[in-house]
């Protein structure tokens, strides 16, 4: 019993005498590493804490220390869980089990059962965990470990299916704390079981405000107070917990000055200590009551503090939380989002030079909150870690940054021309700027007319700053869309006599950094790549996900009749709703010929064929344009342009999100990684892909084409908003290649003139044929 309990404190890490009485069979270095480790994680340093892990395990490897061996695993992997990198974590535990299993070590193996199941439930693998978890407490219940037991009862009451079941495990982790003398485990024990009783997403619907749910109150007064009697002086990030959370408690009573004094308390508590975990949630706390209070200054700079802390273990912070949530949705979104509303409401109220000054610390904030959006979406925390926020990046003479801002109760645009920063706010709501962009769209995608909707937008957006842009003569446009506006093509505004790209070429790009990342490339050889049907190995590969949305969804394509022609729409959805009926959307030996046909785009080998006729480039077509040798082709060639005609899509993460080769879907993580692993010997001018599409109506798809590009260090990719004509397609590309590589012009100049051809000829003049195309990058 006694040592389970000193395994136990070693490995969740806490500083108790019995830690070195436990490891005096082993060398100092090894129990030294495992104490560094058990601090830095403690504090929230998760990364630093698995150095120490793995030192500690090479200590004890070399000295044939097997119990040491063990314990070094079984904390790397639960290290490696709270990374929430559980695929990586699990076979790390496996080894720890069988290292367990070997020495005849139960409380390890229990142990080890333990945090199974809490991987098991990261994966959302419920039964699993549960079995797990269950193994845990039944081991855990013979031997009478009772701070065991309450961890397996609150773990299984995070995973509880019912409110009810909820609260029996709740009852039982109860029930055994109160078995436990008082100490500073048991407080820290009521603090787990009062978070999650407050937090847990069983009681979202409940509400606190007013005593609503006495019971529920009582139970959190109750549990806190108890902890608090419980917790040693010295443990001040305990203390500041017990505070923390009371002060949570009390602002869902909206009792803002009592929260705000408890509030304050617990980061008095944190001063002294690394425990930037808690002061990113406790500073972002005090700004929400500060903002509250109506003090906003006060609000500010404790939101600079939440930010600065969390910069920190940014690193740290898991893309996805064990709840499935992201945590970009969780925190980085709200935390900046709420830091900039109230930078950009006193940079009103500022004089010229610190209004510059604010203007320049929102732009940072969002270039940080641009940054995670595609860290969430690739789901890969260490995207962008060799790009530099920078809110001054240079731009060319006539060059302008346009780069609107959405907020809850408005839109604040601001207009970045050389060293001149302008903001303008629109009283819009980010809601009804939504809904008005994702209408407007529609009906672009549908190939119907809403001038009033066109002409709307541009009254919002570019109106309030067009003296500016005429005053500086500015003729190219570098857009940083946000939310809803990733799905709006610029150009397609209207200012009641001329659409933007009558006026503006237009480059989009994810973020300002990511417009100047961009390395210089000499290579002017080009791979054209086509595929004008699918072979039938890839067919069969389409994702169920797909092709199980295709059924009820109206087809993309449906409302093109009011373009009175008839259309080949390079879109993989909508020929796939075509080719697969309802009642059988899974691909199989009858219907595979029949989806090969629906995809066949024929424009595609015409395209091929022009461009190949002027350009120095190497041809993949159809048969040729397998998996392999695509990858082969990229890899030992120094392509300066690298063009795919073929069917892909872009769904609302890269998981979703792929392209068709001849006999294997490429998916874009893979495209990505080839393109990247060649990007530092033979950088990408430009990416093409002209026969994807996004996902309609999803604002986070978009973020696939800007990732592929910046992730491979592109200058440049075109791609498309929504499935395109086939025609529009052929004749578009001619013209654009013809614009940079022969005319000498900028990619956004050249990609201006293709889409102003097209608008000037009668059959393609609807924004449904030249809207779509985006150049994302640098445009140059």
């Amino acid at each position: 019993m006694k040592k389970l309990f000193i395994l136990w404190a070693i490995l969740t890490f806490a500083s108790l005498g019995q830690v070195n009485a436990a490891l005096k069979q082993h060398s100092v270095s090894t129990e030294t590493l495992l104490r560094q480790g058990s601090s830095l994680q403690s504090a929230g340093y998760y990364l630093d804490a698995q150095t120490a892990y793995k030192a500690a395990l090479i200590q004890a490897e070399q000295q044939h220390d097997f119990t040491g061996q063990a314990l070094a695993k079984s904390a790397l992997g639960y290290s490696t869980y709270l990374l929430h990198r559980p695929e990586q974590a699990q076979p790390i535990l496996e080894q720890s089990m069988a290292l367990a299993k070997r020495i005849k070590n139960n409380d390890l193996i229990t142990i080890i059962k333990y945090y199974s199941g809490l991987i098991a439930q990261s994966r959302n693998l419920t039964p699993q965990a549960q079995v797990y978890l269950q193994q845990a407490l039944t081991e855990a219940t013979q031997v009478h470990n009772v701070e065991l037991m309450v961890r397996c009862y609150l773990a299984l009451a995070q995973i509880s299916q019912s409110l009810t079941e909820f609260k029996q495990h709740q009852q039982r982790a109860l029930s055994n704390i109160n078995q436990l003398e008082p100490s500073a485990i048991t407080g820290e024990l009521r603090l787990m079981l009062a978070e999650q009783w407050l937090e847990h997403p069983l009681l979202a619907a409940l509400t606190l405000h007013n005593g609503a749910d006495y019971q529920r109150l009582a139970t959190l007064y109750q549990q806190l107070t108890l902890a608090f009697a419980q917790l040693p002086a010295e443990h001040h990030r305990s203390i500041a917990q017990y505070y923390g959370l009371l002060g949570r408690v009390y602002e869902s009573q909206q009792r803002t000055t009592e929260a705000l004094t408890l509030t304050q308390t617990a980061l008095e508590h944190l001063q002294t200590i690394n425990a930037d975990d808690l002061k990113v949630f406790y500073n972002w706390q005090a700004a929400r009551l500060y903002t509250t209070l109506q003090q906003r200054d006060a609000a500010i700079d404790s939101y600079r503090r939440a930010i600065s802390a969390m910069q920190n273990i940014r690193q740290d912070i898991p893309v996805t939380y064990q709840n499935g949530k992201s945590s970009f949705l969780q925190v980085f979104g709200p935390l900046y989002r709420g830091a900039i509303t109230l930078l950009l409401q006193q940079s009103t109220a500022k004089e010229t030079e610190s209004n510059k000054l604010l203007l320049e610390e929102v732009i940072g904030l969002m270039e940080r909150l641009k940054q995670t959006e595609l860290e969430d979406f690739f789901k890969d925390r260490c995207l962008l870690t060799d790009i530099q926020v920078n809110a001054k990046q240079p731009q060319g003479d006539k060059t302008a940054v346009f780069y609107p801002i959405i907020l809850t109760d408005r839109i604040e645009v601001l207009l970045n021309i050389g060293d001149r920063l302008y903001q303008h706010t629109v009283n819009v709501t980010g809601d009804h700027l939504d809904s008005t962009i994702r209408a407007f769209v529609r009906y672009l995608r549908e190939g119907q007319e809403d001038q009033q909707a066109a002409q709307q937008l541009y009254a919002w957006l570019i109106k309030p700053l067009e003296q500016q842009l005429k005053d500086y003569a500015i003729d190219t446009l570098v857009y940083i869309p946000d939310g809803s506006l990733r799905l709006l093509p610029l150009g397609s505004l209207h200012d009641g006599q001329h659409y933007v790209i009558e006026n503006y070429a237009i480059t989009t790009t994810p973020s300002l950094a990511a417009a100047s990342a961009r390395v210089k490339t000499l290579a002017n050889k080009t791979l054209l790549v086509g595929l004008s049907q699918p072979g039938p190995d890839v067919v069969a590969q389409l994702p169920e996900k797909l092709l199980t949305q295709l059924r009820g969804e109206a087809l993309v394509d449906r409302g093109l009749s009011h373009l009175n022609k008839s259309v080949t729409v390079r879109s993989v959805a909508a020929r796939l709703r075509n080719a697969v009926s309802p009642a059988s959307l899974m691909p199989s030996t009858r219907n595979v010929q029949e989806i090969m046909q629906s995809l066949a785009l024929p424009g595609v080998k015409i395209e091929i064929d022009t461009l190949a006729a002027n350009l120095p480039s190497q041809v993949m077509f159809n048969q040729n344009y397998t998996l392999k040798n695509f990858d082969s082709a990229v890899k030992q060639s120094n392509y300066g342009v690298v063009h795919i005609a073929s069917h892909g899509f872009f769904g609302s993460s890269s998981d979703d999100s792929f392209i068709m080769t001849y006999d294997k879907l490429l998916g874009i993580d893979h495209l990505e990684t080839l393109l990247k692993d060649r990007s530092l010997a033979h950088p990408i001018d430009l990416l093409v892909l002209s026969a994807c599409q996004t996902a309609e109506g999803d604002d986070r798809a978009p973020l696939g084409l800007s990732g592929i590009a910046l992730k491979a260090k592109a200058k440049n990719a075109l791609g498309s908003l929504w499935p395109i004509s086939d025609d529009a397609a052929v004749k578009l590309m001619q013209t654009f290649y013809d614009g940079f590589m022969q005319q000498g012009l900028t990619k956004a100049k050249a990609l201006q003139q293709a889409q102003l051809q097209l608008l000037q000829d009668k059959e393609f003049s609807h924004p449904f044929y030249w809207a779509p195309f985006i150049l994302v990058g640098n445009g140059g």
